[in-house]
């Protein structure tokens, strides 16, 4: 791909800021600002919304224009793990986030009354399209083609009771102040297994989101997993599935010849709400289970308070892991500065042993071109000597032997030489 033409400013080579994008974005239309940029309006509002920072409405200029009354709302405080910074160029590591910071130790452990609210939680809404576009599976998960989505381990029979959960449980949560979106795409955040919660078939691999699916108390993110726990079950081969036996799909075709009885372990209907620290470097997890008539809010109510107290330990567990990991960094650092200044010694020796080796062969090749000059002019001596016609065919030979021998010259040789400070 070829890089767009930068502008002409070195200012705007750099990261820009929100609060820059903020102001560019109420003093003119978002076209004039993509020209500046090198990039498409429709690319600039992109941005705008990743970093979410509001930009005027279609029609605002206008507005302006005719002198209407206009509102501007402020720009919002950026959200735990959501990038500060947009990177025009990629230049260095202009992406930040708040790192994560152990919560307050009065979290908030009453839930907050919420005048409205959507039907469907954001991360929610359109879900079940994409978990439907899904692949085979003969472990009875679904195993959606699309990778960015709410992290759940569903049956496609429960598909609708999974959704509803999980929306209940991220609104009650958020009562609470804890804000559970898919991870931002600047925190390196790591999904946890639950293959032991959900076992698919061994041979077949199950699904995982690209992005992991997060609660965040405070500045503390916590993975999330709604899962729906396998069971083993006698189940019958029917058309290419495994259906339990107490199916009546199993039933109708339990005379076929083709089918058999055999144990698999099956989705059972009976869901959990997995819960794991995703910062590299720590290992923590807990579960709820999730009764289907049990009042999900005031469940979700119960996880959120329990979160209050996960948090502390979560934000501790990666203290010590950022500790541990800058420890092996710095390790390492000191390990390859070591391996640097070994290999600057055999680069120097390597250099003086050349260099000598290829002096030497100089002072060889002077030593044999001392003794070719004397045979020359001895033999110019001798061919004096000689009878006026014998000495143009021994000049004549002479001249071929020193076409022969070439150009020996040392002096040649010793300005191609190089020094070991030049190698």
């Amino acid at each position: 791909m070829n890089r767009p033409s930068q502008p002409s400013s070195t200012n705007q080579e750099k990261p820009i800021s929100r609060e820059t994008l903020y102001k560019l974005a109420w003093s003119e239309p978002m076209l004039s600002i993509g020209k500046k940029f090198g990039v498409s309006s429709s690319y600039l509002a992109r941005i705008y919304s990743r970093l979410n920072v509001p930009r005027p409405a279609p029609g605002y200029w206008a507005k302006v224009a005719a002198g209407k009354s206009t509102y501007q709302p402020p720009l919002p405080e950026p959200e735990p793990g959501y990038e500060v910074e947009w990177d025009r160029y990629n230049q260095g590591t202009a992406i930040k986030a708040p790192k994560s910071a152990a919560p307050p130790l009065k979290s908030r452990n009453r839930p907050k009354k919420i005048s409205a609210r959507p039907s469907v939680h954001p991360i929610i809404r359109g879900a079940k399209d994409h978990f439907l576009h899904t692949r085979k599976s003969e472990s009875g998960y679904l195993r959606p083609f699309k990778r960015i989505l709410v992290d759940m381990v569903v049956s496609q029979g429960e598909l609708d009771k999974a959704l509803k959960m999980a929306s209940e449980l991220f609104f009650a949560l958020e009562e609470f102040e804890h804000k559970v979106m898919i991870a931002p795409i600047p925190e390196r955040l790591l999904r946890n297994s639950c293959d032991e919660l959900a076992a698919p078939c061994s041979y077949q691999p199950s699904w995982s989101p690209d992005r992991c699916t997060v609660v965040y108390v405070g500045s503390v993110a916590i993975g999330l997993t709604l899962v729906e726990l396998s069971k083993s079950f006698e189940a019958r081969y029917v058309k290419g599935e495994y259906i339990p036996v107490s199916d009546p799909l199993a039933i109708k075709h339990e005379s076929d010849s083709y089918t058999w009885t055999t144990t698999k372990t099956l989705p059972s209907g009976r869901f959990c709400l997995q819960a794991y620290s995703p910062y590299p470097g720590t290992n923590w997890a807990t579960h709820w289970e999730i009764p289907s008539t049990t009042n999900l809010k005031k469940i979700g109510h119960k996880i959120a308070k329990d979160l209050n107290k996960h948090a502390v330990m979560v934000s501790e567990l990666q203290h010590d892991a950022q500790i541990k990991e800058e420890k092996w960094r710095l390790a390492y650092e000191e390990e390859r500065k070591q391996y640097r200044a070994e290999q600057a010694i055999l680069k120097k020796k390597k250099a003086e042993s050349d260099s000598r080796k290829d002096l030497l062969n100089i002072i060889e090749q002077w030593s044999e071109t001392k003794t070719i000059e004397a045979f020359i002019k001895e033999i110019n001596t001798e061919i004096t000597l000689q009878s006026p016609e014998n000495q143009p065919v021994l000049l004549e030979r002479l001249n071929k032997a020193k076409l022969s021998l070439g150009n020996t010259s040392a002096l040649n040789a010793l300005s191609n030489w190089a020094s070991p400070d030049e190698r």
